[in-house]
């Protein structure tokens, strides 16, 4: 199972969903309005900014070009707020296998188990504890 919390209210999505609402708010916009700017439905979104519903990238891309924000800030963003809440720009799970080590080495412990997740060939020469 991967250490990431993915679940759309509690894990990461939830900080990307907090820093929508936070622009938003900056922008002084309205649901209706940033929804006919971004041509995402209204329920769609104020779901997707309220965590109820995971973000995709089109919905992301799209909401972010409406609050003329960079989707690669924002996502910047998130990760220091997710880093302030749980010490893990990766939304990491107290009780996980990835405590304690330098964000470098989560993100490839990680990267491993996703992929083991995922039953994505790995190359016996890449990793070599698999020999």
């Amino acid at each position: 199972m991967s250490p990431i919390d993915k679940g759309p209210k509690t894990g990461f999505n939830s900080y990307v969903a907090a820093e929508l609402r936070a622009e938003r708010s900056a922008k002084k916009m309205t649901y209706d309005q940033l929804a006919a700017r971004s041509g995402v439905n209204r329920r769609t979104m104020a779901r997707l900014l309220q965590a109820q519903r995971g973000i995709d990238t089109a919905h992301l891309a799209s909401l972010c070009e409406a609050l003329d924000v960079d989707v690669a800030s924002l996502i910047e963003r998130a990760e220091t707020r997710a880093k302030d809440a749980t010490g893990s720009i990766y939304g990491v799970a107290p009780d996980s296998n990835v405590i304690g080590l330098s964000d470098r080495e989560a993100e490839e412990q990680i990267n491993w188990d996703q992929a083991a997740a995922f039953d994505v060939p790995l190359e016996k020469d890449i990793r070599p504890d698999l020999q």
